[in-house]
């Protein structure tokens, strides 16, 4: 077992991740109905040339960024007015996210955090990672990295 992990590791490693941040976004709901009231959301692009199935088991790595979230992270696939639209289909634990095709998942935060301490985490590459079972590629781990 730890020969194939190594052996999926440097496989990982050489192979540049076919899932590219797109956007991070500090969501603040503030509403009774919602468990999370503070969330990273985290929005990818497949910049691949074949469809990727992702999940399910999507899980947060630690970072220095304190987070108070799931176990099972779920996606939402863009509709068909797109993305820029804010057009979203319903949370799923497994996705398969066309070539070109943006899909996003959320990180639960404390109700305390600060917006500015999230993003300059974010921006510093520091906050932490996402890691990602899919389907044909193995696991595949996103650090969370804004612009």
């Amino acid at each position: 077992m730890a020969i194939s992990l190594a052996v999926q590791w440097s496989r990982q490693r050489r192979r540049k991740n076919p899932l590219v941040i797109e956007k991070t976004q500090f969501v603040t709901d503030d509403r009774a109905e919602i468990s999370f009231k503070r969330k990273l959301r985290i929005t990818v692009r497949n910049a691949s040339d074949d469809t990727i199935i992702v999940g399910p088991k999507t899980r947060w790595i630690e970072g220095d960024l304190h987070v108070d979230t799931v176990e099972e992270h779920y996606w939402q696939l863009e509709g068909p007015r797109g993305q820029r639209n804010d057009d979203w289909r319903k949370e799923a634990n497994r996705v398969e996210i066309a070539p070109g095709q943006y899909a996003r998942t959320w990180i639960g935060l404390p109700v305390s955090a600060v917006q500015s301490e999230v993003e300059r985490l974010v921006k510093s590459g520091k906050a932490g990672a996402i890691s990602v079972q899919t389907g044909a590629i193995g696991v595949l781990q996103i650090n969370i990295k804004g612009a």
